[in-house]
């Protein structure tokens, strides 16, 4: 067990609200676990057994600034103590806090959504942190802004998983999922999400995409020979 005494990691309170200016509703806030006051939002973050409440995660409710105060390095993904080990057949993981409440908000709260801790530029060291936790699942759709940062990320952490496990949503209309929750985009997420196309590298095909093309009959142009027995031989030239 982790120790936390004297890291002032005040304890998740009992009651939640409604985040409107996120568009995030109470029973959300509730599941997360997310508070928010005049000045920040705060996200607590478990170990990674999901036992123990390590860290609190803080954003500033005036400008992109986050801090925390606990042990953060020795925490699971941002929701992760909510997902038992493969508990479902996916598990989406997006790259902030928010899109994470958005992503399950919008899926009705019912399936396994978390965050990376450290935004893009940290997404691989916390995927090889967690590298069973995530495995564990069937499918790993990865929703990373749609920025170049987030795609490069994205491409990178798809790469340390089996090949044909990983799916990269990218998104067509806004760039990220708390965007589409507050645009009213949750139709459009949903479909995104399910024709989220999976992760190969360049040049390389899975065989359960190429049915198609080899169930497909394939059409020759043929001109039968004079003799009988070569064509029964050949099929005509």
């Amino acid at each position: 067990l982790l120790s936390t005494k004297g890291l002032d990691v005040t304890p998740v309170p009992k009651d939640f609200k409604a985040i409107a200016e996120r568009s995030i509703s109470a029973e959300t806030a509730a599941k997360y676990k997310v508070t928010v006051d005049e000045k920040s939002y705060t996200f607590p973050y478990f170990s990674r057994d999901g036992k123990q409440h390590i860290c609190n995660k803080f954003r500033s409710r005036f400008d992109n600034s986050f801090w925390s105060k606990g042990v953060i390095r020795e925490a699971g993904l941002y929701g992760q103590q909510l997902f038992p080990p493969g508990s479902a057949r996916a598990i989406t993981i997006t790259e902030g806090e928010f899109d994470a409440l958005a992503a399950s908000e919008m899926s009705g709260n019912k399936y396994p959504v978390v965050s990376i801790k450290n935004g893009a530029s940290g997404a691989v060291k916390d995927a090889q942190d967690n590298y069973e936790y995530l495995n564990s699942f069937d499918t790993i759709v990865i929703a990373f802004d749609n920025d170049d940062p987030g795609q490069e990320a994205a491409i990178s952490l798809a790469t340390l998983f089996p090949l044909g496990k990983v799916k990269i949503l990218t998104f067509q209309h806004h760039k990220d999922a708390n965007e589409y929750l507050i645009h009213g985009k949750t139709k459009e997420f949903i479909s995104e999400w399910w024709n989220a196309p999976t992760y190969t590298p360049a040049g390389l095909r899975l065989g359960r995409d190429l049915w198609e093309d080899i169930s497909r009959p394939r059409k020759y142009d043929t001109v039968p020979y004079h003799w009988e027995t070569l064509n029964k031989q050949t099929y005509g030239i």
